[in-house]
């Protein structure tokens, strides 16, 4: 059985690379639609610069421009209360997908997930951390 916070983690992720989304939204439950229509995502890196920004039902999370929020950016809500806020820099820290496998198996059921990356996040992510968040 999937952990509702889990396909959480995969529909907003998807949003970003548009490969891992549920054939129809409708596949979720009621709650996490009515979240991710709250949900406002920046992501840049290369051209664009550096910039993270996530924001829900109108209120800023994190708003980050240059290498300080550079990664993989995450925020899980738990009965709307934030239950995880953090940053895994994939390129200056060897253990970050060893860091976010482990967090996103710590959330709670029913914690709905959002991340956004800034700068770069493909520099040793590794299979355990994909696998994570595809569950």
């Amino acid at each position: 059985m999937m952990k509702q916070g889990i396909a959480s983690a995969v529909v907003s992720f998807a949003i970003g690379i548009g490969n891992l989304l549920p054939e129809s939204v409708a596949e979720v439950d009621a709650p996490f639609q009515q979240f991710l229509s709250s949900v406002h995502v920046v992501s840049g890196g290369f051209k664009a610069g550096p910039k993270v920004l996530i924001s829900v039902a109108g209120e800023s999370y994190l708003d980050i421009a240059g290498e300080e929020g550079r990664g993989l950016n995450v925020i899980a809500f738990h009965n709307g209360t934030v239950v995880l806020f953090e940053q895994f820099d994939f390129y200056a820290e060897a253990d970050a997908s060893q860091r976010l496998s482990k967090a996103i198996d710590d959330l709670p059921d029913g914690a709905f997930v959002v991340m956004a990356v800034c700068d770069d996040a493909s520099s040793n992510f590794d299979r355990k951390a994909r696998l994570a968040i595809k569950k």
